[in-house]
């Protein structure tokens, strides 16, 4: 695409802040995350979860300015976190938002080529809520690196798109929440994060909640990052991504978050009958491979009940009573 140019960042009407969640993170990761962004933004803000006290001593030694840390106290979720992230880059005067999980690790000019690429589609007058990275996990092999790891929805069927060329600009229904580049007008439009969800379908939601404005996201496939999903990945040829193990807590979540979704009549019925047949095929996943299989089987079956009485917010703390039983 002749239009595509990576110069762009050095136009100085335009200033990207990162947002960068953490919940207990491992040893080096936040680390790892920090010096791959700082680098190519204005800003960062780190978002803390409740992990446990002296994270911000793992900051680099004389971040200074260019660091700001936000320790919410307490596991608020990630959509909590994202929007208090939100509100600081506001403050500074931020152009742009680029959403960031601790396990991420940018490529050196990712940041560049997402704004790139959202600069190309508005030239285009595509109006754009977001644009995101190719990204992949990197404990799989190279073989198992994803051919398609963007989504998209026809009609009641989700399916993988492949990049076939490193300049694409693929339209989506959704992208993960790390690595995700929002213009800050769009987030006027759009609204904030949907806190009551807590953790999973936040990326999603927002997503819907875009569609219903008239708003699009894109994939760009020049710009690249490594993203750990779940506790293990299983390399799945036929699919042509990998499946991500998730904890039962996190199937609670998942599971849940679906059920409450579906029941909102502004979710288009093809939606809700593509994500459910996904959501059906991670059930039979996790029957075959996950464990504690009863456990898991058990978070599920409450997330589902849950969700049909559109209870919201964090797990209730009788369940993690249940787990300290073993039961």
């Amino acid at each position: 695409m002749s239009e595509f140019r990576t110069d762009v960042l050095s136009e100085p009407a335009y200033r990207i802040y990162a947002i960068l969640v953490t919940y207990n993170p491992a040893s080096g990761e936040l680390e790892r995350a920090l010096a791959a962004v700082m680098p190519q933004v204005q800003g960062t803000v780190v978002v803390d979860n409740g992990s446990s006290p002296g994270l911000e001593h793992r900051l680099p030694p004389g971040a200074g300015q260019r660091i700001q840390f936000l320790c919410l106290g307490a596991n608020y979720g990630i959509a909590a976190a994202l929007n208090r992230g939100i509100e600081w880059a506001r403050s500074q005067g931020a152009t742009h938002v680029l959403l960031l999980d601790q396990d991420s690790e940018p490529a050196p000019d990712m940041v560049k080529r997402l704004h790139a690429g959202l600069r190309a589609l508005e030239r285009q007058g595509v109006c754009v809520a977001a644009v995101g990275p190719f990204h992949w996990d990197p404990r799989l092999a190279p073989r198992s690196a994803p051919s398609r790891p963007f989504v998209r929805r026809w009609g009641v069927m989700i399916r993988r798109m492949a990049c076939k060329g490193r300049e694409d600009l693929l339209p989506v229904s959704h992208l993960i929440t790390s690595g995700s580049l929002i213009p800050v007008p769009v987030l006027d439009q759009v609204g904030p994060m949907r806190e009551e969800l807590f953790i999973d379908y936040v990326d999603v939601d927002w997503a819907l909640r875009a569609d219903r404005v008239g708003l699009a996201l894109y994939g760009v496939c020049s710009a690249r990052m490594r993203h750990t999903i779940g506790r293990q990945a299983y390399d799945i040829p036929a699919l042509g991504y990998p499946l991500p193990m998730r904890t039962p807590e996190r199937n609670y979540y998942l599971f849940r978050n679906a059920v409450l979704l579906y029941g909102q009549p502004s979710v288009p019925l093809g939606w809700k009958v593509a994500d459910a047949s996904r959501l059906l095929l991670r059930l039979g996943f996790t029957l075959l491979f996950g464990t504690p299989r009863w456990r898991q089987l058990d978070m599920i079956f409450r997330g589902i009940t849950d969700g049909l009485r559109r209870r919201a917010g964090p797990m209730p703390p009788t369940f993690f009573a249940a787990r300290a039983r073993g039961q």
